[in-house]
């Protein structure tokens, strides 16, 4: 009887998931969400809606910046904490 061999399936992976990544990722969905509704109210109600769909549009390229930032320092942050690489 041939015995099974563990394979990728049994092993535990490590999780890639940062804890502080889940409020960038809310805070990206809301910024792509506003994109759209300013894009919707924008071309829905034309001249009539006056500044607001550049308002809404400004607003959430402003929480998609500060999201991409945010990830951009944390990344620039883990990468210099780990210490010095040794080369082979």
């Amino acid at each position: 009887m041939v015995e099974p061999t563990p394979g990728l399936g049994d092993q535990e992976r490590p999780s890639t998931i940062t804890p502080g990544s889940r409020w960038r990722n809310i805070l990206m969905s809301i910024g792509f969400f506003s994109m759209i509704a300013a894009l919707f109210i924008g071309a829905s109600m034309k001249d009539a809606a006056g500044n607001l769909p550049k308002f809404l549009a400004f607003g959430a390229i402003a929480l998609i910046l500060i999201s991409g930032v945010w990830a951009l320092i944390d990344r620039i942050s883990r990468k210099g904490s780990r210490g010095p690489q040794t080369t082979v």
